[in-house]
């Protein structure tokens, strides 16, 4: 399902609010594999310190080197995305439940997924 939904998109630029494991973002790591100008961008302020890095490691063993991780809490992250101007194509929201990001990742992204 995530697969012909970023596809039919062409959402060469994604953003994930929460990775943990990395399930979410190995796959969508998969989908934008081999796109010219393809990447990811996560926002974990846990992954450190919580998950032991994990989740990145599963994408660093993938071999995935189009991706970033910023450590921060969305809060924080999100604001500055918009005020340099980010965009992406598509945004999954794991985990964190607020008004205040949804309505900045809407702002950002041309498609939200909510997860739970």
């Amino acid at each position: 399902m995530l697969e012909g939904f970023l596809s039919s998109r062409h959402a060469l630029q994604t953003l994930e609010v929460g990775c943990a494991y990395g399930f979410s973002s190995l796959f969508i790591c998969e989908i934008l594999a081999g796109h010219p100008g393809a990447h990811h961008t996560i926002i974990d302020p846990f992954q450190t310190l919580q998950y032991k890095r994990a989740g990145v490691q599963g994408l660093e063993k993938a071999g995935y080197q189009f991706w970033k991780l910023i450590e921060e809490g969305s809060e924080f992250a999100l604001p500055d995305l918009c005020r340099k101007g980010a965009h992406f194509g598509f945004c999954l929201i794991d985990g964190t439940r607020s008004l205040t990001l949804f309505t900045v990742c809407v702002t950002l992204s041309a498609t939200l997924m909510i997860c739970d």
